[in-house]
């Protein structure tokens, strides 16, 4: 399973939902997943 498979995913969620509060926590998160594999 890939991690940046599921941040995409919750990203697409939280859009959908249509609350932007939660977006700017999904900007952090990617940058966390981006941490994580090695960048």
């Amino acid at each position: 399973m890939s991690h940046n498979q599921a941040g995409e995913y919750q990203g697409a969620i939280l859009l959908l939902t249509g609350r932007i509060n939660n977006f700017d926590e999904s900007m952090v998160i990617h940058q966390r997943i981006w941490l994580i594999q090695g960048r």
